[in-house]
């Protein structure tokens, strides 16, 4: 090389060539975090070598990606995870949200999970309908030698980042209704499951480990709404309410007409006077069932409730795996009722309740469906009410959806 720029353009080249990139895990970890951080490098080349390098850590055991998220557990307030900068990988590729957008880092990690479950059908034997996972033997820290709960880990490190961050889009948590609908078709019980057990397989296991998540993010709104406020009590700080209201979830929510509400009333300012970030990445927009510029509590409202079918009507499964499954869903979604009328998180709970109307009468009904869920909430039914505060209709309107008794 005769030149700095002739080896500096050498450099660049080698960095992004397709195979060497791929072999950044093997050589060099490090070369990878280096390429995320630096955001000098241009175009869908830079783009292409980061998804290779993260494709790869996915499937290598004990990679950077699977130590750098056992070791940034530590929490940051009840749903947020402590990125540290030790663990160089995570801070890098979380830190800047700009950055995970710019490279879709959720894409090669989403679709690397899913092609590992999917070729679970080309073994002889399904590893994930045994109990590796939910054997209490062994270290809980053996899951993180696998990588579809890394890739379950990482969406949640990235879910509840972007969430404090005042992301408004979904960054993709949509995957997880992916990771779901590709478990169920899996789904067995086995010799090597116990389908008496909470968690008969580890299938149950990852599913379970996705709707706690789930509820957490929904939960994250909540939490959320209530440290802007004075007391739990002030936390009925409206929004903005869907520009159509396409379901009779949304019509029957009131007698009077709040099909709108204006941006005066529909707006709250915090301590530091945020107001509009505040509603940007809250505010429910569009209808309670469209996925068009959800944001990441409205997306998760609707995934939710998309997981709950795939996994009802999924045969294999266990019933009180599924009544446990749905119990969580549907005691999340009471707890959002619990603060009132017209509040964020009673939004969020009508949220929940359209998006089970849809698939039990509206355009995405499914009886096979609506026959599993009337038959598991009989058994729950109990629980949910005993959680409800006086005077709320969560429990009214689940009867009337599923048809109780």
């Amino acid at each position: 090389m005769d030149t700095a720029p002739e080896a500096s353009s050498y450099t660049e080249t080698l960095f992004l060539d397709p195979e060497f990139s791929a072999q950044y895990p093997v050589i060099d970890p490090d070369l990878g975090v280096k390429l995320i951080r630096d955001d000098s490098l241009e175009g869908f080349q830079r783009r292409n070598a980061v998804h290779r390098y993260l494709r790869t850590l996915v499937k290598t055991e004990n990679s950077l990606l699977y130590r750098d998220l056992q070791n940034n557990t530590s929490t940051d307030g009840m749903y947020r995870y402590k990125i540290e900068e030790d663990n160089r990988l995570i801070h890098v590729l979380f830190s800047d949200m700009d950055r995970v957008e710019n490279l879709d880092i959720y894409k090669p990690v989403g679709d690397a999970v899913r092609d590992i479950i999917v070729d679970q059908r080309r073994q002889e034997f399904d590893e994930y309908n045994d109990q590796r996972l939910t054997d209490t033997r062994i270290s809980d820290d053996h899951i993180f030698r696998n990588p579809v709960f890394i890739g379950i880990q990482f969406f949640d490190v990235l879910v509840k980042e972007a969430f404090h961050q005042k992301v408004s889009w979904h960054v993709w948590l949509s995957y997880y209704e992916t990771f779901t609908r590709e478990i169920c078709r899996n789904y067995e019980i086995t010799e090597y499951s116990d389908p008496d057990a909470s968690v008969p397989n580890d299938y149950s296991r990852l599913l379970n480990e996705m709707v706690g998540n789930m509820c957490d993010w929904m939960r994250m709104m909540q939490t959320e709404v209530v440290s802007r406020t004075s007391d739990t009590e002030a936390c009925d700080v409206r929004l903005h309410a869907p520009e159509e209201a396409t379901t009779s979830a949304a019509r029957t929510s009131t007698n009077k007409d709040k099909s709108s509400v204006s941006s005066e009333t529909a707006s709250t300012e915090d301590e530091t006077g945020d107001t509009d970030e505040f509603e940007k990445y809250l505010t429910i927009r569009g209808s309670y069932t469209g996925r068009d510029s959800a944001s990441i509590p409205k997306m998760t409202g609707i995934i939710l409730v998309s997981c709950n079918e795939e996994i009802l009507t999924t045969s294999e499964i266990p019933d009180r795996f599924k009544r446990d499954i749905t119990e969580r869903i549907l005691l999340t979604g009471v707890e959002l009722r619990n603060h009132g009328e017209g509040s964020f998180p009673w939004e969020y709970s009508e949220l929940v309740l359209a998006n089970l109307e849809e698939r039990l009468t509206g355009r995405r009904a499914n009886s096979q469906y609506a026959e599993q869920l009337q038959d598991v909430y009989a058994d729950i039914r109990d629980e949910v009410f005993i959680e409800e505060d006086v005077g709320v209709d969560f429990v009214d309107r689940l009867d009337e959806l599923i048809g109780y008794p």
